[in-house]
């Protein structure tokens, strides 16, 4: 599949965790959006490591996709996401998260 689907040059990522500021207990979502040239989707998978110690989550994407993730203790995170988007080199994205005290 990989060598059918590739993503051409040109294909941009994007990583957004929103709340950007959350709390301990809370649900912080992150979307992950590929787009090929002429805002198509773009597909390939990518590793999430939320920065705390848990254990990565792998996500199959196809034009975008979504996690959530809960943190325990208040803290500055920073959620690193590497991508193997089919036909192009990895890449890596970083998205910031501060986890304010209750």
């Amino acid at each position: 599949m990989k060598a059918y689907f590739q993503n051409p040059d040109g294909t941009d990522a994007a990583v957004v965790a929103t709340p950007d500021q959350a709390h301990p207990g809370e649900a912080v979502a992150v979307s992950i959006d590929i787009r090929r040239p002429g805002n198509r989707a773009g597909w390939g998978s990518a590793s999430v490591d939320f920065g705390d110690r848990s254990p990565r989550v792998s996500l199959a994407i196809e034009g975008s996709a979504r996690t959530r993730h809960v943190y325990a203790a208040a803290g500055d995170y920073q959620i690193h996401v590497t991508l193997d988007l089919w036909g192009l080199p990895a890449r890596m994205l970083i998205a910031q998260v501060h986890v304010a005290a209750d």
